[in-house]
């Protein structure tokens, strides 16, 4: 997700130094930095998915800072889209300006109830009221996203070495029983070579 990050950030124009960026989670964080990136502020991830909400308000809330007190007016979205079992790609949203081919998109769909919706709020209040549903949807996606792949891939993890495990342990009692089978040949052979030269030994006994 780093090298991603950077070279997404590169190729947007803007250089190191004018760029703004909030990770989530020390790793991330960690990895940019030491490739000479630095970092405005770092969350830590949410444990829970009741902590996700919490941490989506707190990003809400330092978006809210960087518009009106560092006038930034561009913000990418960068996360792990999860894929399924443990895999996942890198993804980049433009959250801020709002994507205006996306909104056209939108807005040449056919409506596909018979129902048109009314509202009573001015048009300001509520393109603004939607624009913080976007974001807060944006982000919460975004940062489930992550948790699930990481998750997933942590459960990957977990699983191969458990197959590592048991294929150690199938190649050990394989292992073991052969040690086992060649110490018991060993012993019934020293028996015999015993049995047999006490055999050599009993004609001489008697002729004696």
């Amino acid at each position: 997700m780093a090298s991603h990050a950077l070279k997404r950030m590169e190729e947007s124009g803007i250089s190191p130094e004018n760029r703004t960026v909030l990770t989530i989670g020390m790793r991330l964080q960690g990895h940019l930095e030491d490739e000479g990136q630095k970092t405005f502020e770092n969350l830590s991830s949410p444990s829970s998915v009741a902590g996700i909400t919490v941490r989506v308000q707190e990003m809400l809330m330092i978006l809210e800072e960087w518009r009106f007190h560092l006038s930034i007016d561009t913000v990418f979205l960068f996360y792990p889209e999860y894929l399924s079992g443990s895999s996942y790609r890198p993804s980049t949203q433009l959250l801020l300006p709002i994507d205006t081919l996306w909104l056209r998109e939108i807005q040449s769909r056919p409506w596909l109830s018979r129902t048109l919706p009314i509202y009573r709020m001015d048009w300001d209040d509520l393109f603004a009221a939607l624009l913080r549903e976007y974001l807060f949807v944006s982000l919460y996606r975004a940062v489930a996203e992550s948790s699930a792949s990481e998750n997933a891939g942590r459960l990957g993890a977990m699983q191969s070495a458990e197959k590592n495990i048991g294929d150690r342990l199938e190649e050990l009692n394989t292992l073991f029983h052969r040690e086992r089978q060649t110490t018991i040949t060993e012993e019934l052979l020293d028996i015999l070579s015993g049995f047999e030269a006490l055999r050599e030994k009993e004609p001489n006994s008697r002729r004696e």
